[in-house]
Parts: C-alpha cells; structure tokens; sequence
C-alpha cells in the first residue's frame, strides 16, 4: 500500500471539487445549492476546515458530472491512517509479540 502524503481526505476531496469546480461553468453558490449548504460551508469544506461528508461527496460528484472516484483518492491518505506517524515504544513491542504487562497485571494461567 502507497501512502500518498501528510493530507487528509477531507483536504483532498475539497482540492479535488475545487479543481473540477474551475473547469467547469458552476460557481460556489451554485454547487452549495446543489449540496444544501449555503456558500460559506462550502467554501470551508474546500478549504479543508469542515469534514465531507459521504453523501456531500455522491451529490458534488452529480453536481459536476463526474464520478466520485475522480474526486476520492485512489489510496489511503497518511493522516487519515492511525499509527502511521508515529508508533511508541510501547506499541512497537506489543506488535512484536513483547509483553510489557507487570507480573501483577497479567491473567491467571488458568484464563489462557
């Protein structure tokens, strides 16, 4: 798996609708009415400060008569990932099979 840059979804299908946007002869207000937003919601969605969501994506996609594979990204974005950016010390030995639980915090033998 690709992991395709530090963006989030959210950000990349509002670079993604802004794009098609531009090319083609819709406005702002125009595809806000399409989506049942009012314009300054969409401009914040654009721009990334507000989420997408699934059906906002469906109803833009219509909108602009595109699909909505042309607006999502083909791979998983690296912040939309959890523990892609960082894994702790702790993490990185529970997944190589170390424990790191106390003698005291550990199942009875008999649980197992």
């Amino acid at each position: 798996m690709t992991i395709l840059s530090a963006m989030s979804t959210d950000t990349h299908v509002g670079r993604r609708i802004n794009d098609l946007l531009f090319a083609s002869d819709m406005n702002q207000t125009e595809l806000a009415a399409a989506l049942d937003l009012d314009q300054s919601t969409l401009s914040k969605k654009i721009r990334g400060r507000r989420r997408w969501s699934a059906l906002e994506v469906v109803l833009a996609a219509n909108a602009l008569e595109v699909s909505v594979t042309d607006i999502l990204p083909a791979e998983p974005l690296e912040m939309d990932m959890p523990g892609t950016l960082v894994k702790s010390p702790a993490v990185a030995a529970m997944s190589d099979g170390e424990s790191r639980l106390s003698e005291s915090n550990r199942r009875p033998s008999h649980y197992e």
